[in-house]
Parts: structure tokens; C-alpha cells; sequence
């Protein structure tokens, strides 16, 4: 059974009791059990404000340090394919070379194709948006099959 306080003065009740041994006021039997009143004093309750500023000041140190990343530091492909430090570590030295802009221009403008020449697997993982997937040993059959009238750029890496 559950413990039972009085409902004028908190204190606990005697099993089966019809009154208050501490105040003497009547027990109500039908009214659900009640806790001692409080003594005044202010509950103290968890501190969520500490969490909630704990985990502001998290996010915000976080924020910080990715933030003080300059993009610099970060790799770019592009770079290295445009500004290659050595012209001997370039395979196939003498094969011009174009520059990404001009590339991009003439995509826009609807004057040049980009052709994938790797194997169709590696086309499948990843390409160039737009680029048509014709792979190197089969390149000599197929070229015929691309526009006469635009330029063609290759591109296999």
C-alpha cells in the first residue's frame, strides 16, 4: 500500500486512519495520496543551462577552427592539371594541352564535346558532365562517329 500524507498538513497518515494525528483534520479516503508540503525552500532543479551553454560553447569552438581554414591549404584539382610544376612529370609532353576556361566556353556555346577515353568502368564511377564515353582501343573505329564541326577535346584522367 502506499504511504498516505495529510491533505491539510503533509504529514504522513497512519494506515486506515480517519484523522490527522499531527493536525487532526478529517482524511479524505477517495482523494489520491499526497506528498509532504514543501518546506518553503526553492527545489533545486538539473542545471540545463549548463548543458545547453556547454554545448553552445562546443559548437561554437568547433566553428571556429573549421572556419579558420583559408581555402588555400585545401587541394584543388584544377590547379594541379593547369599549373603543373614540371613540364616532365606531364605524360605525353608534346600533346597540347587545353586550358579548363576554354573548355568550359566552348561547352557553353555549344562549339566543343568532351570525350571520356578511359575504360567504361571508370566513366561509370565518375566524369566530366555532358562528356561521351569512348575508350581509347576503341577511339580509332569511333571517331568518325563525332561532329565535324565542333572541337573535340580528350580527356583521360
Amino acid at each position: 500500500m502506499t504511504q498516505q500524507f495529510c491533505a491539510n498538513c503533509g504529514e504522513p497518515l497512519k494506515e486506515n486512519a480517519q484523522f490527522c494525528s499531527s493536525c487532526g483534520a478529517q482524511v479524505n479516503t477517495s482523494a489520491r495520496p499526497r506528498r509532504k508540503k514543501s518546506s518553503g525552500k526553492p527545489q533545486v532543479g538539473f542545471p540545463w543551462y549548463l548543458v545547453v551553454g556547454g554545448a553552445l560553447l562546443l559548437i561554437a569552438g568547433i566553428w571556429s577552427i573549421t572556419s579558420s581554414r583559408t581555402p588555400d591549404a585545401l587541394p584543388t584539382a584544377t590547379a594541379a592539371v593547369q599549373q603543373p610544376t614540371q613540364v616532365s612529370e606531364i605524360p605525353y609532353p608534346t600533346v597540347p594541352r587545353a586550358d579548363v576556361a576554354d573548355v568550359q566556353a566552348g561547352l557553353d556555346a555549344g562549339t566543343a564535346i568532351v570525350v571520356d577515353v578511359r575504360d567504361l568502368e571508370y566513366y561509370q564511377e565518375a566524369h566530366i558532365p555532358g562528356a561521351i564515353s569512348m575508350p581509347a582501343d576503341e577511339l580509332e573505329a569511333a571517331y568518325q562517329s563525332l561532329p565535324q564541326d565542333q572541337m573535340v577535346y580528350l580527356y583521360c584522367t
